[in-house]
């Protein structure tokens, strides 16, 4: 089976001198992944809580990017893309590879102008908190970008780069609707229908996704699951079938928020390698097999090769 994750927060936690990305005890390392997967793509985010850096944040975005790419320049058999199209051509070949993300803007500081210098591929502007740019979910989900932010909407179209919804607030999400033609993606937010969390989607903003041609990346987060956390891998199956009954078909991928939960999953998932086992039991609950590859890795091949090649 191939494999595409939309999220995860593996290349923050690796964080000492000796961490490799072949091999390591966090959620993903490449090993796991190529034992189980016949192609493997991975979307790494970059990130740090902004309330806690000390200092220059423009410093601590320069020691995390050098961290990053040190580590996917020393991974063995894979490939680091610099853009949406190295990353469409990869994915073509056949190749493992991966494309950096930036989750929380404001964490660049000054260099978020510049963004585009930094082979960045999307780019949420805000997490959790409020910043110059807008309001998380959790901050404040009724208040939405900051003329900064609207401004940076702008500015990431013409530079090409995907602007991503998850963290966002709901009235936030509304603005880059309003202020964007094109596709944009939650890489890793589940259904609100299904739990009632401020980082879920609410039906309209599916209905968003799926108008245009964007995605949507199922999170492994228990309590992005069920309210109290209380679910195993059958309970994720809910929010497939919600998306689904929908019209999701085409915009539903994986973004499982992989080192970025606190370990904090269903029963049965602990990491990367948990996923095959998903893939088996939504077969099991007589998904046709093409709509699981869709989920799993056609639908992100599909849009990344649209995005790509400027068919948007």
């Amino acid at each position: 089976m191939k494999y595409m994750d939309f999220h995860c927060d593996t290349l923050t936690v690796l964080q000492s001198p000796q961490d490799r990305l072949n091999k390591n005890s966090a959620n993903v390392d490449l090993e796991r992944a190529k034992h189980r997967f016949s192609q493997y793509v991975q979307i790494f985010a970059l990130w740090k809580d902004g309330k806690k850096i000390k200092g220059n944040r423009e410093d601590e975005f320069l020691r995390l990017y050098g961290n990053a790419t040190s580590l996917l320049q020393n991974a063995e058999d894979f490939r680091w893309c610099r853009d949406k199209v190295e990353l469409s051509s990869a994915i073509q070949d056949n190749a493992h590879c991966g494309l950096l993300a930036i989750e929380d803007l404001s964490i660049m500081g000054t260099l978020a102008e510049n963004v585009e210098r930094y082979s960045i591929g999307s780019v949420m502007l805000t997490w959790n908190y409020e910043n110059e740019y807008g309001y998380g979910a959790v901050a404040d989900n009724e208040k939405g970008l900051k003329p900064k932010g609207r401004k940076m909407v702008q500015s990431l179209q013409q530079k090409g780069i995907l602007l991503d919804v998850s963290h966002l607030s709901e009235a936030g999400f509304y603005d880059v609707a309003k202020l964007t033609e094109g596709p944009f993606l939650a890489s890793h937010s589940n259904a609100y229908a299904v739990c009632p969390h401020v980082r879920n989607l609410r039906d309209e903003q599916i209905r968003i996704l799926i108008e245009r041609k964007g995605l949507m990346g199922l999170n492994c987060y228990r309590y992005f699951i069920e309210p109290e956390g209380n679910c195993d891998r059958f309970t994720l199956v809910k929010h497939v079938e919600h998306v689904l009954s929908l019209g999701g078909e085409d915009i539903l991928v994986l973004g499982c928020d992989f080192d970025g939960s606190d370990n904090e999953f269903p029963k049965g998932i602990t990491g990367i390698e948990s996923m095959g086992a998903l893939y088996e039991l939504l077969l099991k609950e007589n998904y046709k097999e093409d709509i699981v590859r869709k989920i799993f890795f056609e639908n992100g091949k599909v849009f990344w090769g649209r995005i790509a090649e400027g068919n948007v």
